[in-house]
């Protein structure tokens, strides 16, 4: 882990130009012009030469190491939030790639609302991630969709073994409570069709005709393609 946090650290150094250096007092932190303690913006390339504290938000300017406030270690608390930036980064194209779009998108909303300036590039690289996750999201919920149109033609054609099979097409990630419960109503409505077709061969074969005309009625709802088990109720009557 402290391993990975390195390497996080020195990939954002290395994204962000390299490592920082030590600016002198009234030096601009983008052009490295030499300005009066004074101003809030370069004379040179109207770059701001304040910034507030990591930790109590007071404004320093942007060669101070030492907040003037609280005190607080500019450095350091910068390195520990772009390393955690760095990780919520990366955390995003995981989450993409197990199709947690949702959970992804949100990650990428809370990078956008950096506003330090020392971390501008990551509401930078959020704005240009967003748009192609907003699109592969539309892609997946486009697909499930689909499937969720077939599956229910599939219910209707009592092909329940066929539904579960279907969605394994689908990324676990992508599946919702309508995909759970198109899979839960197909294993369900299968194993009620068993059992009731065990009971009533066995109650067939023992000559019991109690219950068995209604047993037969929810069979066919079931599995109405059941020809031989739709003679039953014919019989019965003719019996009765």
């Amino acid at each position: 882990a402290d391993e990975f946090r390195q390497a996080l650290q020195t990939a954002a150094q290395e994204s962000s130009g390299g490592p920082a250096r030590d600016l002198k007092t009234g030096e601009c932190r983008s052009c490295g012009h030499g300005n009066d303690p004074g101003r809030k913006f370069c004379q040179s390339c109207g770059g701001p030469l304040t910034e507030s504290c990591l930790s109590c938000d007071q404004d320093n300017g942007v060669w101070e190491t030492f907040c003037g406030g609280c005190g607080a270690n500019q450095e350091q608390l910068a390195d520990s939030k772009i390393t955690e930036l760095s990780e919520q980064r990366s955390r995003v194209d995981s989450l993409c790639r197990e199709y947690r779009y949702d959970d992804a998108l949100q990650l990428v909303g809370q990078l956008a609302e950096q506003s330090h300036p020392r971390f501008a590039e990551f509401p930078v690289w959020a704005q240009e991630t967003r748009p192609q996750i907003e699109r592969e999201y539309a892609e997946a919920k486009a697909e499930r969709v689909r499937l969720v149109g077939e599956a229910r033609s599939l219910m209707s054609q009592q092909e329940y073994t066929a539904v579960p099979r279907l969605f394994e097409s689908l990324a676990k990630g992508l599946w919702n409570s309508e995909v759970q419960g198109l899979i839960v109503q197909a294993e369900q409505s299968d194993k009620a069709a068993a059992a009731l077709l065990t009971e009533i061969k066995e109650q067939v074969r023992d000559r019991s005709y109690k219950g068995l005309l209604e047993k037969t009625e929810r069979f066919l709802e079931l599995r109405p393609d059941r020809d031989d088990i739709r003679e039953i109720p014919a019989t019965l009557s003719k019996r009765a």
